[in-house]
């Protein structure tokens, strides 16, 4: 939760020049999830690259990849496994001999400087397999001459992993391990990986550790086969990488060693489920609630998931937006072209429940405005994660927007990319309820059911079902068949236990005795 409360000029000057410079993040994403943030290092998933560098789109003649390192990372790759060998005195990359194609380490160094500037919310992940007749000086060299070392991060094996917030914070974005371990004194970004990280066996599909300690924070799940000859194999790998057998193996060593798999490590990425399974992994494990003690956002400012209001505008406050500068209200980015001002009293929140029944029900991420905003034009972005989507795809999917006479609208997603959905409003709407769908839905004009200024949300609920009213009333809950569940006074009631079905709530205001009763789905 923020609290924003702007009643001297001096301060609302600040809140202006500030959003004039910079894209402000009430809640950003991390690593492509907003659900990411909160967790440490440890603690989540990344698509892995088996021999990163050996790509056909890099004229490599026996490739393990279609694509090369670049379009690696923006496809959503987050791990890079790189064979580095030396040539007099060079590092240059290669598989098994160079006769098959070489380039030059420095090459992939400046695409991956590249990508960490251009998006300050991702983390990098290499992990050299180099030939010990590497120096760490020469890999040291390359990483000063690409301008990487501000980038680097450190971490003592002894102490706990940082949240990716943390690391997104300190821009120590970039993550390095190495096989062989021969780093010298003051080389502590240069992470000796077995020290970290224990591996399943590559070359065949198991469950089996191979090298390192099993009580290391971090598992590398090597899924790829290896032919007779050491290379790739695209039939393979869109055998292996094709769901239900990709996630199943996954799920099946997580549960057999009670470990998450860190670096989802593949062949021929492209081919299958591999960038689902990852984000399946991620939605699956919530982490422990990013307890670093680093320098995330602290809880309630921001950071806290499970908080749901996310935007408070107390009264005489304002923020303004400036044209093209950016607020992101936990996964809900605003870009108005043109200086947008947000102003007193309001309040965003965001829902986790959704809108709707299946089929005919919105995604489990539902952003909502106290008061409609004021006339907006220009880019909004909603994100959402995989649990968010229910029976959704990303194709079909479409942004939904509720304006001020409730009255809600689908628009097209204007961009192919997965996990988020775009859209420029060239005509002014006011936002009261943002929300995502399939194109096909219609949702209902209000989802709270409102008499004698009760409002009942949400509704389908599967879990907590509030009740507002300023008053007190007495509150009874009976199941379908007229038995009581719930006597309370509470306006909260957690439906989290209880079957799906349907359900009779019955308020009674005590001043007046007068009752009233709702249907409730449980979801």
């Amino acid at each position: 939760m923020i609290l924003y409360k702007t009643s001297s000029i001096k301060t609302l000057i600040f809140y202006t020049v500030f959003l004039s410079f910079w894209n402000f993040n009430a809640f950003s994403q991390c690593n492509g999830a907003v659900d990411s943030c909160n967790k440490k290092y440890n603690e989540v998933a990344y698509l892995t690259t088996h021999n990163a560098f050996n790509s056909g789109q890099d004229g490599f003649a026996f490739p393990n990849q279609n694509n090369n390192i670049a379009t690696q990372l923006n496809d959503g790759v987050r791990g890079l496994m790189i064979d580095v060998y030396d040539s007099n005195g060079t590092p240059v990359v290669y598989h098994g001999s160079s006769i098959f194609g070489s380039e030059p380490l420095s090459r992939y160094l400046n695409d991956i400087k590249s990508f960490l500037d251009n998006n300050p919310n991702e983390i990098i992940t290499i992990i050299f397999q180099n030939d010990p007749g590497v120096s760490a000086n020469t890999i040291e060299n390359d990483f000063n001459q690409a301008g990487l070392s501000n980038y680097l991060h450190v971490q003592n094996k002894f102490s706990p992993w940082p949240t990716l917030q943390t690391m997104i914070n300190a821009n120590k974005r970039l993550v390095v391990f190495n096989e062989v371990n021969n780093a010298t004194p003051g080389q502590d970004w240069y992470h000796h990986i077995w020290d970290f990280a224990v591996e399943i066996n590559y070359g065949s599909i198991n469950c089996d550790y191979g090298r390192g300690n099993p009580s290391n924070d971090l598992f590398v799940f090597n899924h790829f086969i290896t032919s007779g000859l050491g290379t790739g194999s695209t039939g393979d790998a869109q055998t292996v990488n094709s769901n239900p057998y990709f996630i199943d193996h996954v799920t099946q060593c997580q549960q057999a060693k009670n470990k998450l798999p860190n670096f989802i490590t593949v062949d021929f990425y492209d081919l299958g489920n591999s960038l689902d399974v990852v984000n399946q992994l991620n939605a699956s494990n919530p982490g422990s609630g990013g307890n670093d003690g680093g320098s995330g956002n602290p809880p309630g400012n921001g950071s806290d998931n499970t908080d749901p209001k996310i935007l408070q505008l107390e009264t005489g406050g304002q923020i303004i937006i400036k044209a093209n500068a950016s607020l992101n209200l936990k996964g809900l980015k605003l870009t108005p072209d043109t200086d947008h001002t947000l102003v007193a009293d309001n309040t965003a929140t965001r829902s986790l429940e959704a809108l709707g029944d299946a089929p005919n029900e919105s995604m489990a991420r539902v952003f909502n405005f106290a008061s409609s905003t004021n006339d907006f034009t220009g880019k909004i972005v909603y994100y959402y994660d995989t649990i968010d989507m229910g029976t959704i795809t990303h194709n079909d999917a479409v942004l939904q927007v509720k304006n001020d006479a409730d009255a809600w609208s689908n628009y097209l997603d204007e961009d192919a990319t997965d996990h988020q959905i775009t859209y420029t409003f060239n005509s002014p709407v006011k936002l009261k309820s943002v929300t995502a769908s399939a194109s096909s839905t219609t949702l209902s004009i209000n989802p709270m059911v409102e008499e004698m200024n009760i409002a009942i949300f949400p509704n389908p609920v599967r879990s907590e079902l509030n009740i507002r009213y300023q008053g007190d009333l007495d509150i009874e809950l009976f199941d379908f068949l007229g038995r009581t569940i719930i006597r309370t006074k509470s306006k909260i009631i957690d439906m989290g236990t209880m079957p799906v079905g349907v359900y009779i709530i019955q308020t009674t205001n005590k001043s007046t005795n007068q009752k009233n009763s709702y249907k409730i789905i449980k979801k």
